[in-house]
This record gives C-alpha cells, sequence and structure tokens, in this order.
C-alpha cells in the first residue's frame, strides 16, 4: 500500500480526511490519533500512518501511538512496518505483554518461529494466560514439535480448564502428531458442548479426513456445510494427506494454506 516506515514520514500540512485540522502547536496525542483513526475508517491510510507517527513524536514515552500503527500495518498486510512498530513500541514499555504477544503473531506470520516462540515465553512469565500458552503451542507446532506443543496446551488448561480455543488446539496437535484416536476423542468431547462453533466441529471432521475416515468427516460436517461442499472438503483432505508434515502443519494452522483450500466454512486455523 505504499505506506511510510516509522521515521520516514511526518503529519501533512493539511488533512485530506473531512473534519480534521491543521497540525498546530496545541494539537495533543490524543488529537493525532484520534486523526489516525478517522482516516483509518476512511481509507486513508497513508495519512492514518503520518498521523500516529506525529502523535508518536508528541508523546515519546507513550507506547500507544507506536502500539496503533503497528495493529494498522499488520492488518494491511505490511508485516515488516508491522513489527518496527511494535519494537518501537516495546522499547518505549519493555514490560508490555500485550505488544510482546503481537510480535510474537507477527513472527509466526512471517515465518520466523524461533522469533514467535522467545515473544510467547516472555509473555509467559510476564502474564501466563492462555494466549500465551496457545501461541507456544502453534509455534512448537510449527516446528514439529508436537509433544512440546501438547505439555504447552496442557499447562494453560490446568489455569484455565474451560477454555475452547487450547482444547481445540491440543486436538489439532494431536491429530498433527498422528494419533487420531486422542484428536477425535479430544475434539468430540469440545463439539458435545452446548456452546460448540462450526470451527471446532469443522475441525473435528478434518481429523477425521486426515485419518482417512471421510465418511465419518461428512458426518461431523454435514450441520454446517451443504453436500457439494463435503464433497469439495474431501479433495483437500486427500491434498493435505499428501503433504509433508511442516507443509500440512502450515496449512492446519492456518500459516500458509496449499493452493485447495476448504470449500465453505471457517479454516481449519487457530
Amino acid at each position: 500500500m505504499g505506506l511510510a516506515v516509522i521515521g520516514l514520514a511526518t503529519a501533512p500540512a493539511s488533512f485530506a480526511t473531512p473534519g480534521l485540522v491543521r497540525d498546530t502547536p496545541e494539537k495533543s496525542e490524543d488529537a493525532f490519533i484520534k486523526a489516525a483513526e478517522a482516516a483509518a475508517d476512511a481509507g486513508d491510510l497513508n495519512s492514518a500512518s503520518a498521523f500516529y507517527q506525529r502523535a508518536a513524536q508528541l508523546a515519546p514515552k507513550d507506547p500507544k501511538p507506536l502500539a496503533d500503527l503497528g495493529a494498522l500495518m499488520a492488518k494491511t498486510g505490511s508485516l515488516p512496518a508491522a513489527v518496527e512498530a511494535y519494537r518501537a513500541a516495546l522499547a518505549r514499555a519493555p514490560s508490555d505483554w500485550r505488544i510482546e504477544l503481537e510480535l510474537g503473531r507477527l513472527a509466526l506470520r512471517l515465518d520466523r518461529p524461533q522469533d514467535a516462540l522467545s515473544h510467547f515465553e516472555a509473555v509467559k512469565h510476564a502474564h501466563p494466560q492462555a494466549a500465551a500458552y496457545n501461541g507456544i503451542g502453534v509455534t512448537e507446532d510449527l516446528l514439529g514439535d508436537h509433544a512440546a506443543a501438547q505439555n504447552a496446551y496442557k499447562e494453560g488448561l490446568k489455569d484455565t480448564p474451560d477454555d475452547p480455543t487450547l482444547r481445540n488446539n491440543l486436538g489439532l496437535s494431536q491429530g498433527l502428531a498422528g494419533d487420531y484416536t486422542a484428536a477425535i476423542a479430544t475434539l468430540s468431547a469440545l463439539t458435545a458442548s452446548p456452546h460448540a462453533t462450526a470451527r471446532y466441529r469443522l475441525n473435528l471432521a478434518l481429523i477425521y479426513g486426515l485419518a482417512g475416515q471421510d465418511d465419518a468427516a461428512a458426518a461431523a460436517a454435514r450441520d454446517d456445510l451443504g453436500q457439494a461442499e463435503i464433497t469439495s472438503n474431501r479433495r483437500y483432505y486427500q491434498t493435505l494427506r499428501a503433504l509433508g508434515d511442516h507443509a500440512r502443519a502450515e496449512a492446519i494452522l492456518g500459516i500458509k494454506p496449499p493452493s485447495q483450500s476448504p470449500s465453505a466454512g471457517p479454516p481449519p486455523q487457530r
């Protein structure tokens, strides 16, 4: 999108976005953050980026404008610029676990699992929570260490035993490890809940598909997909079964899907 990175852009002399005013000495950090949000909502991403940077200049100790800029860059797919913004924010607030968490997620999207693991481990030690254990588990699954991934999910479940995402991810990890019996048991229990969503049912179908149990996969997906979609997904399961371990993990975790994706429903990612 041609967005400027930190340090290269300054706020324009006048704002193109309707309703915003010129930069004057009395303009505050909050005013520029509001201007950035309005510009982003209007689709003027270059101005939004410049406004966040101007806010960061006005409040040199506050991580918020830089973190907000990082979120904007990540949303638009400008991942290196997002990392730069979040790192600058973390330099201002080294103990902010929320920034560490976002840097871990970005590292996964950039295929930097060791960096991701470092960030997620930092979050775990600073502020133990499900998101940290999920991040560690996803990263370990991508690295091929499914035992370590499952240990992370189980450790998280000790603190939050009812967390459905941790349980869902545990089931997917068991499937990636080839332990389809355990994976089916984990996800079947999850889908039995009255609060189960389509994602969990389709993930159960996915595991049945990986195990080559296509009829069971169709039955698990029947409440959420039509027959044509079920047939299409059967071909997708065949594609997954033909992939190598790492490529299959990337596809199942939603990091790098294969050329053929599921025909409908939520993707089988975490």
